[in-house]
Parts: C-alpha cells; sequence; structure tokens
C-alpha cells in the first residue's frame, strides 16, 4: 500500500478522493483506494470518505503523480 505522507504535509492531513483526482489530474476509483474514516476533507471541506492510502493500480497511477 502506497502512503499519502506527500498530502499530509500539504494539506495537513489526507484528504478525500474526489480531491486527490482534482489535485493530481487523475481519475481514482473506489477500489484504487483504501478509506480512512468518513470526516471533513482539509482540501474541499466537506464531509466524504478520506483516503488513508491506495491499492491496485491506485498505486501506479500516484506514483506516476507524486
Amino acid at each position: 500500500m502506497l502512503t499519502t505522507k506527500r498530502i499530509i504535509t500539504k494539506y495537513g492531513g489526507n484528504i478525500c478522493r474526489h480531491c486527490i483526482n482534482a489535485q493530481y489530474h487523475i481519475h481514482l476509483y473506489p477500489a484504487d483506494c483504501v478509506y480512512e474514516d468518513h470526516r471533513k476533507c482539509p482540501r474541499c471541506r466537506e464531509v466524504k470518505n478520506i483516503v488513508g492510502g491506495f491499492q491496485g493500480k491506485g498505486v501506479w497511477k500516484m506514483l506516476l503523480k507524486i
């Protein structure tokens, strides 16, 4: 599982999948992510599922962008 250390450093915490897709211009599917919990996203300020890591194709998509 790929960690989200750079995202945490930039935003002060993990962010939602929608914000990751918008910020890094990729298209992650729910199966590409490991979800942490359901709380407020530090980037968009909406209550959503927060991504805690990546698995499967999500790892490869993020490795190419981060």
